[in-house]
């Protein structure tokens, strides 16, 4: 896991915000992120969508939720739409 992480901020140039955890249909230019910059009432980081086309000054980064469980609860409903 460790050679993934270095590959996606070292070759890929994303963001080095927190945990990486999943990759979306685009295969390797979009991904969400555990973003520890940022965390919630209880201390857990927000979940947010890294949007990476290369170069570091178009990276956009969206909050998709508060926290993984909230995350966890819209895949499993369907309404994850990316």
């Amino acid at each position: 896991m460790e050679e993934m992480f270095d590959n996606w901020i070292n070759e890929w140039e994303y963001p080095n915000i927190g945990i990486p955890f999943g990759e979306t249909q685009t295969a390797g230019h979009d991904m969400y992120f555990m973003d520890y910059r940022n965390l919630d009432t209880i201390g857990e980081p927000i979940i947010v969508h890294v949007e990476n086309e290369g170069d570091l000054e178009d990276i956009k980064i969206t909050k998709v939720v508060d926290n993984f469980k909230e995350f966890l609860e819209m895949v499993l409903s369907g309404k994850l739409s990316k």
